[in-house]
């Protein structure tokens, strides 16, 4: 399970759950599955939440990855990257048009397909937790503005945990069965980590992040991370990579955070 801030924390649970996880990457990594710091504790902490196991997610944690992972991801977002995105923002705009659309859709048929057939669902309570558990988005997210709209949060959370273990499962090994490998036609980002400008892309990141929390913003703490990242690195700004070994465990955290949402229930 995966428990707020303000109530003791577990720490053998938490402790264990992470050993679990950790040996579950280290197996992926031995084996060279992709993603093996994702796929490897998603799995493992899944399976053994499935069967009882005592797995524990500490939201601290799952926010610091999120921190690291949405600075890491806004360091693509190079001066070159930005002009190929404006040149393709149709394309964009018809995506987040198409999703939109398609996740309206799914929640339509969710609701006329279960409505009042789960027990313990207010009736009140339907129409948001279809609509938030069919659209096309993160489950941390997906899950955050459905408890705000009064939906059924658990049903949120577990259809967006069993998708987003569908497509990181499926996804990587297909493509790695396939021989597909990426072409990065764009100039590369930062890549060498200075501690120094490290230190400085963790405060301007923590800021945008506390600034997101005081306006209420969804998912503060990857998409504050990742707007800041962001414009410094279309303004030119390189002060440092992320490194592996903190992006292996903000993965890791984030594959847990995830797997303990599946319960026997």
């Amino acid at each position: 399970m995966s428990r707020p801030p303000g109530r003791p924390v577990p720490w053998s649970r938490v402790l264990g759950t992470l050993v679990l996880a950790y040996a579950a990457a280290r197996l992926c990594v031995w084996l060279g599955t992709p993603l093996p710091w994702m796929i490897g504790p998603l799995l493992a902490t899944a399976l053994g939440s499935m069967l009882g196991a005592p797995t524990e997610s500490w939201v601290v944690l799952r926010n610091a990855g999120q921190w690291v992972i949405g600075a890491a991801l806004g360091l693509h977002f190079t001066p070159a990257v930005g002009v190929l995105v404006a040149q393709l923002w149709w394309v964009i705009a018809w995506g987040v048009v198409w999703a939109l659309a398609l996740g309206w859709a799914m929640g339509v048929w969710l609701h006329r397909l279960h409505a009042g057939r789960v027990p313990g669902v207010r009736p009140d309570q339907w129409r948001g937790t279809a609509f938030f558990a069919g659209s096309i988005g993160a489950a941390s997210e997906m899950t955050l503005i459905a408890e705000r709209y009064g939906a059924r949060t658990d049903l949120v959370a577990a259809a967006h945990s069993l998708r987003v273990l569908l497509v990181a499962v499926a996804i990587p090994f297909g493509l790695q069965a396939w021989g597909v490998t990426g072409l990065d036609a764009s100039p590369p980002g930062v890549r060498e980590v200075d501690p120094a400008g490290l230190a400085v892309l963790a405060a301007l990141t923590l800021a945008g992040i506390v600034a997101m929390l005081r306006f209420g913003g969804a998912n503060p703490w990857f998409i504050g991370a990742l707007a800041v990242a962001m414009v410094l690195t279309l303004s030119g700004v390189t002060l440092s990579a992320v490194p592996a070994g903190l992006s292996n465990a903000a993965q890791l955290v984030i594959g847990i955070s995830l797997g303990v949402r599946f319960t026997p229930a």
